[in-house]
């Protein structure tokens, strides 16, 4: 059994699904409860078509971003509507300020605009999922340390590297969270 199904609850019993989903949700709140919100965030998306993929990170990083004074959430977002608001950053040239990270590899990503071409293209052959994290200064080693570990999980199972991106920008991470469409997690 690979980290991906181990982290979805694969090959579980539903009641221990029901279980553990009820141990994460009590972590949760104990992290909600004791960790104060963070002032000063990094905002950070994950992005690929693999669904499966995305929504290992979203279960991760549900339960680990509270921790640090964060949160989590699940997107989706298609061609059409990122084209559009891609034309909208351009026009209004959005600064993203921040990093892609493809595996170890680092470049600055510079604008909004050039964010969601990229997104586009992995929402090409359909949607693109995006699993977004908020974390406080001291959780930006730990998001960036599940990000390569479960990229490197993913690489092992024959799926293609995927960009994470990160910014401390409220702004561009804003309007990026504007063009996509929540995913009610199951």
């Amino acid at each position: 059994m690979g980290i991906f199904d181990s982290l979805l609850g694969k090959r579980n019993r539903p009641e221990q699904a029901m279980g553990r989903a009820a141990a994460q949700e009590e972590i949760i709140e104990i992290a909600r409860r004791t960790v104060p919100p963070s002032p000063e965030l990094s905002y950070s998306f994950i992005c690929t078509g693999n669904q499966s993929v995305i929504k290992a990170y979203h279960d991760l990083f549900r339960v680990g971003a509270p921790a640090y004074g964060g949160s989590a959430a699940y997107y989706r977002g298609d061609e059409t509507q990122l084209g559009a608001r891609k034309a909208a950053a351009t026009a209004a040239s959005l600064p993203f300020a921040g990093q892609q990270s493809m595996g170890s590899r680092v470049n600055e990503a510079a604008s909004v605009s050039d964010v969601l071409a990229d997104m586009m293209m992995a929402a090409a052959y359909g949607s693109v999922f995006i699993s977004f994290a908020t974390v406080s200064p001291t959780g930006q080693e730990w998001v960036r340390k599940a990000y390569a570990t479960l990229l490197s999980e993913a690489a092992g199972q024959g799926i293609l590297p995927f960009s994470m991106y990160t910014t401390t920008s409220k702004e561009a991470a804003q309007f990026l969270l504007d063009s996509f469409n929540v995913v009610q997690a199951s």
